[in-house]
């Protein structure tokens, strides 16, 4: 067990007692699980991804008039809150956050603090977004 201790841990062969041979494992796991936090923090998506990949799925400006007053990204949940100029124009909108929902899925809510201008259509969609990539 010492000539082990050695070869693998580097300790030497009269400093090889049990104690530090557990210390040497108890630390190797410690830095295992380090390791294995570290990868994961490094595939988390940030808001900002989450923004931008928002911002790519919706239609474009010059395919009709929109406003997108308040984006909410908390945890694993975004929220989109606007409005625009027709019934139609807001399903397009929900037909487009739905690409980018974790589940293919929006739930219409509420819309608060977004004052909706006469003859728009107010929209307010929350849906689950995946931010650690591959998971």
């Amino acid at each position: 067990m010492r000539q082990q201790a050695e070869a693998v841990a580097g300790i030497k062969s009269r400093q090889a007692s049990p104690s530090r041979i557990r210390g040497f494992i108890s630390g190797q796991d410690k830095l295992e699980k380090n390791r294995k936090q570290a990868e994961k923090v490094t595939r988390i998506t940030s808001a900002l991804d989450v923004l931008d990949l928002i911002s790519g799925s919706l239609p474009p400006r010059e395919t009709f008039a929109m406003e997108i007053k308040r984006v909410s990204i908390d945890a694993d949940m975004a929220e989109v809150h606007g409005y625009t100029d027709s019934a139609q124009n807001k399903d397009q909108v929900r037909q487009a956050l739905a690409r980018v929902s974790g589940n293919g899925k929006t739930d219409s809510i509420d819309i608060r603090g977004v004052k909706v201008p006469q003859g728009k259509v107010g929209f307010a969609f929350r849906f689950p977004v995946q931010r650690i990539s591959g998971g």
